[in-house]
């Protein structure tokens, strides 16, 4: 039920992301932003630690465009005031959350390690100047180091029990800071204007979609409801033939 939407990503298909198309346009922009980072961090640099992968990707949650250009690490709201009510974590554990971890499956739980990730991340590359020159390093630490705490002292200066009251600190301020580029610094691309798809290939996207989610009989399901006509295509037939590939058929 706090599931907002779902990213699937397969080198042989493609990736894609399903959203809830009853939630605000907000929620949705933040949910495709979220997981266009985790693809980005996927694919560059596999062995990201979980709490900075998704602290990464809430803090590049709240992007957004305006007519002089864009503005990045704006703060999550729900997260602050998650902090705000109290700290969950020592950041010790906080380094040790892997995806089997009850603070990452277990949704009440999730929810404060998504808020410190997020703080921690905000903290080390946008909240102080200082902490963001140090951050690549404190990063590249934690890979030699043969622990975080170690890592933070001689990157950062300090240890992880002082950080994590520097971050009791920092989410309790009345306003945080966010980064802003001027359009006229990018290089952004035209993008066409968006196009409505036919009934034959939504119902092939979704197929897919499901295909890579594990659920052959959905996917068959959303393939069965094509007209003879749509059916013929390329795509519902190449799908067609990876799941009878899967079933061994």
């Amino acid at each position: 039920k706090n599931i907002r939407g779902v990213f699937h990503h397969h080198s042989a298909w493609g990736s894609s992301l399903a959203l809830d198309a009853g939630q605000a346009i907000e929620a949705s922009l933040s949910t495709a932003l979220h997981e266009y980072v985790h693809y980005f961090v996927a694919t560059t640099y596999p062995a990201t630690p979980l709490w900075l992968n998704e602290g990464l990707a809430e803090l590049y949650s709240t992007f957004r465009t305006t007519a002089a250009g864009v503005e990045v690490g704006r703060p999550v709201e729900r997260h602050v005031l998650r902090l705000r009510d109290g700290w969950q974590m020592p950041l010790s554990r906080l380094f040790a959350v892997g995806h089997e971890s009850p603070e990452y499956v277990e949704s009440e739980r999730a929810s404060a390690f998504y808020a410190q990730s997020w703080a921690l991340v905000h903290y080390l590359l946008v909240g102080e100047p200082e902490m963001a020159a140090r951050a690549p390093a404190f990063l590249a630490a934690l890979d030699r180091e043969p622990g975080p705490d170690a890592a933070a002292r001689q990157a950062l200066g300090v240890g992880l029990v002082e950080l994590e009251e520097r971050l009791r600190r920092y989410v309790a301020k009345p306003s945080f800071r966010y980064l802003t580029y001027a359009i006229t610094d990018l290089a952004v691309p035209e993008l066409p204007a968006p196009v409505e798809i036919g009934r034959g290939e939504l119902l092939t996207l979704l197929a897919e979609h499901l295909a890579h989610a594990g659920d052959a009989t959905g996917a068959a399901e959303h393939l069965a409801a094509l007209s003879p006509t749509e059916a013929a295509a390329g795509d519902p037939l190449a799908l067609a033939g990876y799941l009878a590939e899967e079933r061994k058929d």
